[in-house]
């Protein structure tokens, strides 16, 4: 396992229930973070963003078994 990618999972692992978004995983985790975040469940944000002024949000995390494998 690479350095980035053990910075992610410890993130992520102390709170399981906390979606992260991909700028803060990048920043935990550092340049080669694409791979890191192709392996986390991700789900994109249920709003409008012609309502927001912004596009929708793509959030993060574990899923059960990395989560599980993980601790």
């Amino acid at each position: 396992m690479t350095s980035p990618t053990r910075l992610v999972p410890r993130r992520l692992v102390d709170d399981p229930a906390r979606e992260t978004r991909g700028p803060e995983i990048r920043s935990a985790a550092g340049p080669p973070s694409g791979t890191v975040l192709a392996r986390l469940e991700s789900r994109w944000e249920d709003v409008d963003p012609a309502e927001r002024g912004r596009p929708k949000r793509r959030y993060h995390r574990l899923g059960g078994a990395r989560r599980h494998r993980a601790r």
